[in-house]
């Protein structure tokens, strides 16, 4: 793999993580 294919998957991590969190906020919200 090439350091930008290893940089792309590290962002879709980070936006895979983003999108959990933000999923956990709403589930909160929506409990709470």
């Amino acid at each position: 793999m090439s350091l930008v294919e290893l940089g792309l998957v590290e962002l879709g991590l980070v936006e895979l993580g983003l999108v959990e969190l933000g999923l956990v906020g709403v589930s909160f919200a929506a409990l709470g």
